[in-house]
């Protein structure tokens, strides 16, 4: 016997003594396949109470797949589905052959179950698939952790391995998805009594009742795009509605490509303690408006608001980070910010069929998560060009793949901004012509909806803005007062 060998103060045992591990069948169950197929070649029926959920790949045997294809093919055109009919698709098929043949059907068929059994014994086969699916993803995880490729970080090959694990569970269980119409009517007047007894829609709330009322409440599975030119506020009302909605107690995910988390967190806590997010971060407050952002740093700190800053995510990595806030504190709402910073999964592609496959999947992600996304998305430079500076649908980088996977299409639109950038000298004709428009627009901003796919079509709402707390708010609402403000205040009560 060869002495074990020692480094390190650890002692490992010698080479030719690491005992093999035992070879482990996957899980599966041939009696169960048999007993399904010999149901359907007995009573064609029963593939009705199997076909929902139980797919070719999900058998153990590659031969029983083949025979269950068989069965679907021919009971789809209308025909029987029997031990002669299926003869001809067997007679070249090798493994069958080893069986014995075409009689291998007649046995099948001598082994049927009941239909309520079919059922219970497909259950039983998908949920033995899954279980060697999840086998296969743990071995390929371990090997290419033991030989990781240089392009390869462990968080990405967890992500992957998450988003496999997703996938096979998914794979072929349509029967959550598929209900009779009297089912989605039971559905749909259970939706409508909920919004009748609360006076408003089933879905989320923007916060703001008169952008409500022109884009619809934020429901599971739909892309809200909000796009803008540069400086609109496009990023800052996303991040309000998020906001917003956490304070209800919403649990949102924020995907910021652009901003850090601090940014983010410094304008929201700007807004609450009523202190300009500069002087925040230059640290020029008053001791009592410290005290107003201690105050609102506790309160953003009850808020289930999740911030992922990291640069360069696909939509995979996205939806894998979103899937364990799920499991883990459920989810209501998910944004990212922005369209442009999302990276495809194939950089080589035209850059057109990056951004289509972008937003498919956006979308793909919003009804695999069961929750309303908010995308935020740069405009073209044509709104610069027209008089007015109007944003519309066709600015859109890549317009046409946004409006196919989008719900509602927003635009954030400030005509004070060029207004203020294109200032006449006093006292001219064009400045007289420039100073009621000036005064028009002096701290508002427009909300366009160029699309909405359910619902009334487009329309546009006015609202406040302020620049100092990057905020938006209803007109007939008075500005919140300043931390110095409430100072003065309570300094005369006192």
């Amino acid at each position: 016997m060869s002495e074990a060998s020692v480094w390190d103060g650890l002692t490992f045992p010698p080479k030719d003594e690491t005992p093999e591990d035992d070879y482990r069948a996957p899980p599966h169950n041939i009696e169960a396949e048999q007993a399904v197929l010999g149901a359907i070649l007995m009573r064609n029926e029963a593939i009705e109470n199997v076909a929902q959920f139980l797919l070719a790949d999900h058998f153990y045997d590659p031969l029983h797949g083949r025979i269950y294809d068989a069965c679907r093919v021919v009971i789809n055109s209308g025909r029987m589905a029997s031990p002669v009919s299926l003869k001809n698709f067997f007679e070249n098929d090798e493994a069958m052959t080893a069986l014995g043949g075409p009689v291998y059907l007649a046995r099948l068929a001598a082994s049927a179950s009941s239909l309520m059994s079919a059922e219970e014994y497909g259950r039983t086969i998908f949920d033995l698939s899954v279980r060697r699916g999840l086998i296969g993803i743990a071995i390929d995880l371990q090997e290419r952790a033991y030989d990781a490729p240089i392009d390869k970080t462990p968080v990405e090959m967890a992500e992957e391995a998450e988003n496999a694990i997703g996938d096979l569970i998914t794979k072929g269980s349509v029967v959550e998805t598929i209900s009779t119409i009297g089912q989605a009517a039971f559905r749909a007047v259970d939706m409508a009594a909920e919004a009748y007894r609360t006076g408003k829609p089933v879905g989320l709330s923007t916060g703001l009742a008169s952008v409500d009322e022109i884009m619809g409440p934020l429901t599971p599975g739909a892309v809200i795009v909000i796009g803008g030119a540069t400086s609109m506020g496009k990023t800052a009302l996303a991040d309000q509605i998020c906001s917003w909605n956490a304070g209800q107690g919403k649990v949102v995910v924020e995907f910021s490509l652009e901003m850090m988390a601090v940014e983010l967190a410094t304008r929201q806590l700007a807004a609450l303690a009523r202190i300009p997010a500069w002087r925040v971060e230059a640290g020029k407050f008053t001791d009592l408006e410290f005290d107003a952002i201690s105050r609102a740093r506790d309160e953003l700190a009850n808020r289930p608001l999740y911030i992922e800053d990291k640069r360069g995510l696909n939509v995979g990595q996205m939806r894998s980070r979103a899937r364990l806030i799920k499991r883990r504190h459920g989810l209501d709402l998910v944004m990212i910010d922005h369209l442009q910073f999302v990276r495809a999964d194939d950089p080589r592609a035209a850059p057109h069929n990056r951004l289509e496959q972008i937003t498919s999947d956006i979308k793909a992600m919003a009804g695999d998560l069961g929750v309303p996304v908010i995308l935020v998305s740069h405009l073209s430079r044509e709104t610069q060009k027209r008089d007015g500076n109007r944003p519309q649908l066709s600015d859109l980088h890549g317009s046409s793949a946004i409006e196919k996977d989008a719900d509602v299409v927003a635009f954030v639109h400030r005509p004070e901004y060029y207004l203020e950038r294109n200032r006449p000298e006093e006292n001219t004709p064009e400045w007289l012509e420039w100073l009621p428009q000036i005064q028009k627009w002096k701290g508002l901003a427009e909300v366009i909806v160029g699309k909405r796919r359910k619902g009334a079509g487009a329309g546009s709402r006015k609202l406040n803005f302020n620049a100092q707390f990057t905020e938006f708010s209803e007109i007939t609402t008075e500005p919140a007062p300043t931390a110095q403000e409430i100072e003065n205040q309570e300094a005369l009560a006192l």
